[in-house]
């Protein structure tokens, strides 16, 4: 999370927990994981849910807009 903390001080990036906030009210669910990432030159970043059926996801987030990038389902 080092990258991310950088990416926000250089305000490239939301911090966690607005970008926790907007996935919330896409995908509600419990967080169980996270990561950030700076691969195909967009910072984003990744949160792993629970949702409240018991259906594991992964919501991609793009780290500056909190737009959503891709979601999978498990």
């Amino acid at each position: 999370m080092q990258l991310a903390n950088e990416a926000v001080a250089q305000g490239e990036a939301k911090p966690l927990r607005e970008i926790f906030e907007i996935v919330q009210g896409r995908h509600p669910g419990r967080m169980i994981r996270v990561g950030f990432d700076t691969g195909g030159g967009t910072r984003q970043y990744w949160l792993r849910m629970v949702t409240h059926s018991g259906s594991l996801q992964t919501v991609t987030v793009d780290a500056f807009t909190g737009a959503t990038m891709n979601v999978r389902g498990c």
